[in-house]
């Protein structure tokens, strides 16, 4: 696939990263730093999954942005894409699964000894985690380091990415305009069948199993947010035909993503619909903005250190989770307030994803690259040597 190396970085979108990785981490952590919280503080942070669908688009976005040819459906093209894919977010990814296995072994250990878990289950968990395959199931979706569910979803995507973004490059204005009016409604059927058919609460009213194998099932399987990630190749597509936004929609959209983020629990909005794509519109005018580059919230996100934070923020969402079960017993321990315990446990996992970035991420992302584009891609067949009469 042939990279666009002329193109302006997008280093806006770079930190903008950062701040939907934080989101997540403060959503897992809240029950623990943030029990003190006010209301619209804690249904702010409890809705910080959507940084998920944040990255989706993101990811559909930067790629179709960087890698969308008309030209770009070769064998080798294919193959280098998938090299750089697999380059980017496997070590990292790796690491997340060394470092939690201790603890994900002991608990599968314990739940089978009391019959809460199978050897089968055991063994299908331990292999979906290692060929990110586990979101395809509801029963290993969110087990061992359950952030990597969504790098399953990411591997899914890559692989449609190279006839995606072909289909979206011969796509004219109207049916771009078209399909992108479909996806809307279309990341949002099943969650919204899940929420509003009385026929599909009765069904998953009949056992709390149902209950959690559902919510796992819409909120994680790939295929169910693929929206999301194709949502973010058309406006890359919408980006590079010209079209820029506002000055202040980067501003608007994130004061109106903030503003329904602090009561959309008292609005009654059904989780799944938040998490599967119900912020989309305001996402995409926020991408849109921060590409374009003509707004101060744009040029604050560039900035070296945000940019710094941005580039490691894999690694922050990939660790944040082991980190959590290491350092907040520790932290409690020591009496600290909440808010005091928070700002240390943040400050370590940033401490400790730049780090990852600077000494493994990078090299590792380098080292794999160059070895698997020499095997895969640039091998030449031996010379065929011509036959003696």
């Amino acid at each position: 696939m042939t990279n666009a190396l002329s193109k302006p970085s997008l280093d806006g979108l770079t930190g903008l990263r950062f701040f939907a990785a934080l989101w997540v981490v403060l959503f897992h952590v809240r029950p623990l730093f943030l029990p003190d919280a006010s209301p619209p503080v804690f249904e702010f942070v409890s809705m910080g999954f959507v940084g998920v669908g944040l990255f989706f688009m993101l990811s559909g976005f930067v790629l179709g942005y960087q890698y969308t040819d008309r030209d770009s459906t070769s064998r080798a093209g294919r193959r280098r894409f998938m090299i750089a894919r697999f380059a980017r977010i496997y070590p990292v990814y790796l690491l997340g699964l060394a470092l939690t296995f201790p603890s994900f072994w002991q608990d599968s250990v314990d739940l089978i000894s009391v019959g809460l878990r199978t050897q089968a289950q055991l063994l299908g968990t331990l292999f979906g985690n290692a060929t990110l395959l586990q979101a395809w199931t509801p029963w290993t979706s969110c087990q061992w380091n359950c952030p990597g569910w969504s790098l399953s979803s990411e591997a899914f995507f890559y692989l449609g990415f190279p006839l995606i973004a072909a289909a979206v490059a011969r796509l004219g204005t109207g049916r771009l305009v078209a399909v992108a009016a479909l996806l809307y409604p279309l990341a949002l059927l099943a969650p919204a069948l899940y929420s509003y058919s009385p026929a599909v609460q009765h069904w998953v009213a009949q056992s709390p199993e149902r209950l959690v194998l559902a919510n796992a099932f819409i909120q994680y399987t790939p295929l169910l947010r693929l929206p999301e990630f194709i949502a973010g190749i058309l406006l890359a597509r919408v980006f590079t035909m010209g079209v820029r936004v506002p000055a202040w929609g980067g501003v608007a959209a994130v004061g109106l993503a903030v503003l329904f983020g602090c009561f959309w629990r008292t609005l009654g909005t059904p989780d799944l619909m938040v998490s599967n794509g119900l912020l989309m519109p305001l996402f995409a005018l926020l991408i849109l903005s921060i590409a374009g580059g003509r707004d101060w919230l744009g040029s604050v996100l560039a900035s070296r250190p945000l940019i710094w934070l941005g580039e490691a923020s894999y690694a922050t969402y990939i660790l944040h989770f082991f980190l959590l079960r290491a350092l907040q017993p520790r932290l409690a321990g020591l009496g600290l307030p909440h808010g005091l315990q928070l700002a240390l446990y943040l400050a370590a996992t940033v401490a400790a994803s730049l780090v990852t970035f600077v000494c493994l991420e990078k090299p590792a992302r380098r080292w794999l690259k160059t070895r698997l584009e020499a095997l895969l891609v640039d091998r030449r067949p031996p010379a065929v040597q011509a036959a003696t009469p």
